[in-house]
C-alpha cells in the first residue's frame, strides 16, 4: 500500500483541480483550428480536393472522348449514306460486341456479321412481334447494302457454297485456338446468322475467338473460318461463313453439267507440219468431277492416252484453260464422241477451284430437283 502511494503521489498534483469540462477542452484543443494538429486537417482537405479534381477530370475526359468518338461514328455513317435510324442501330450493334473502336464496324465485314448475330439473338429482338422483326431485318439489310457487305445466301442470285447449307445433325470438326487437334461436334441448330454445335468434349474458348470448321460432304470436305459468338458449356454458337474452301484431292463426286468448251489435240510431234498452232473444235462438258471431265465433241478424233488442250466457260463467266490426258474415248453417241479427260499438272489452288466448281454444280442440281417438288406441294 505504501508502495502504491509513493508511485501515485508525484502524479496527484497534476490532476487536482481539473474538472471534466477542462479535460474535454484539452482533448479538443490539438484538433481545433490553430491547435497542434491543424496541419492534419489541412492535409486531409487538400487530398480530398485533389481527389475530387482528379475524378472530375477523368470523368470529363471520358465524356469528351466518348462524345468525340460517337460524333465521328455519326459523321462516318452520314458519309456512307446511312439514315439517322440506321446510324443509331449500327451504334447499338457496335456496343453489343463491345468494339474498342466502334468505327471499324463500317469497314470490317466480320465485325458487322458478328454484331448482326448478337442483335438477332438478343432477348429484346427475340421478344419482338413479327412485323417489328421484319422491319429490323429490313433495316439491317439496308445498312449491309450501303456499307457494301455481301448479302446472306438467300439474297444472292448466283449459286455459292455457304456454311448455311450444313444441315442440323451433321458432324463437323472445330479447331479452336490453344487446341492442337480438331474437336468433333454435332450441329444442333442453324439459322441465317449463326449455328450452334455441341462439342464431344469440353473446350476452352471465349467470345470473339477465331476457329476453323471442317465438314465432310461425300468425298469432299468443306473448310471455312468462323468465330465464336458465345459458349454455354459444350455448346458453341459460331458465325456462318460465305466463303468455303473445298478440299478434295483423291475421290471426286460426279455431277452433270452443261458447259461450253473448246478442245484441241496436243501431240508431241505434229501430224501436219504446216499447222503451227493447235486447232480447237467446239465441245461441251456434260459431266464434272474435280479434275475429271466428260467431254462431248464431234470431230476431234483424240485417242486414249493422248494429250489435249481444253478451255471451259464456267457459269459465273470465268474461263478455265488447262491441259489434260484422254483416259477413255467412245464414239457410240448420236451427237458425237465422248472423251473422259483428266486434267493434269494442276497445283493445289487449281485443284481446289475445280472441286469448288463441282460442288457448286452439285448444289445447283440439288436445287433444281427440290424446287419442282416444293412447288408441287404448294
Amino acid at each position: 500500500m505504501n508502495t502504491w502511494a509513493l508511485i501515485i503521489r508525484p502524479l496527484r498534483p497534476t490532476g487536482q483541480g481539473v474538472t471534466a469540462l477542462d479535460r474535454w477542452h484539452g482533448l479538443q484543443a490539438p484538433w481545433s483550428p490553430g491547435g497542434g494538429a491543424a496541419w492534419l486537417w489541412t492535409t486531409v482537405m487538400l487530398l480530398t480536393l485533389v481527389a475530387c479534381a482528379a475524378l472530375a477530370a477523368i470523368l470529363g475526359y471520358g465524356y469528351v472522348r466518348r462524345r468525340k468518338m460517337w460524333t465521328t461514328f455519326t459523321a462516318h455513317g452520314t458519309k456512307d449514306g446511312l439514315s439517322e435510324d440506321e446510324v443509331k442501330l449500327l451504334q447499338h450493334m457496335a456496343g453489343l460486341i463491345k468494339l474498342r473502336n466502334p468505327v471499324t464496324i463500317y469497314t470490317s465485314e466480320g465485325s458487322f456479321n458478328r454484331a448482326v448475330t448478337r442483335l438477332m439473338r438478343h432477348r429484346r429482338t427475340v421478344a419482338m412481334s413479327g412485323s417489328m422483326r421484319a422491319n429490323l431485318n429490313a433495316l439491317v439489310a439496308s445498312i449491309r447494302e450501303k456499307l457494301g457487305f455481301r448479302p446472306p445466301l438467300e439474297e444472292t442470285s448466283e449459286v455459292s457454297i455457304s456454311s448455311r447449307q450444313i444441315e442440323v445433325g451433321s458432324s463437323v470438326f472445330v479447331t479452336l485456338p490453344g487446341h492442337s487437334e480438331a474437336v468433333g461436334a454435332t450441329v444442333l441448330e442453324t439459322d441465317q446468322s449463326a449455328f450452334i454445335v455441341e462439342t464431344a468434349e469440353a473446350v476452352k474458348c471465349q467470345s470473339g475467338d477465331d476457329c476453323v470448321v471442317r465438314h465432310s460432304v461425300g468425298s469432299a470436305a468443306w473448310e471455312f473460318d468462323s468465330q465464336v459468338v458465345y459458349r454455354l458449356g459444350r455448346k458453341l454458337t459460331l458465325n456462318h461463313a460465305q466463303d468455303v474452301r473445298l478440299i478434295n484431292r483423291r475421290r471426286f463426286p460426279r455431277v452433270r453439267v452443261d458447259m461450253r468448251a473448246h478442245v484441241a489435240r496436243l501431240p508431241f510431234l505434229g501430224e501436219n507440219a504446216e499447222q503451227e498452232t493447235p486447232e480447237f473444235v467446239p465441245a461441251k462438258v456434260v459431266e464434272m468431277g474435280g479434275p475429271g471431265l466428260l467431254v462431248l465433241q464431234s470431230s476431234l478424233g483424240a485417242r486414249v492416252g493422248e494429250r489435249i488442250l481444253i478451255t471451259i466457260r464456267l457459269a459465273e463467266d470465268r474461263l478455265v484453260q488447262a491441259s489434260g490426258r484422254v483416259r477413255r474415248a467412245s464414239t457410240d453417241t448420236p451427237d458425237g464422241g465422248l472423251l473422259a479427260v483428266e486434267l493434269v499438272g494442276l497445283d493445289p489452288g487449281e485443284m481446289a477451284e475445280l472441286v469448288r466448281q463441282t460442288n457448286l454444280a452439285a448444289v445447283k442440281q440439288a436445287r433444281e430437283q427440290i424446287e419442282p417438288a416444293e412447288a408441287a406441294l404448294r
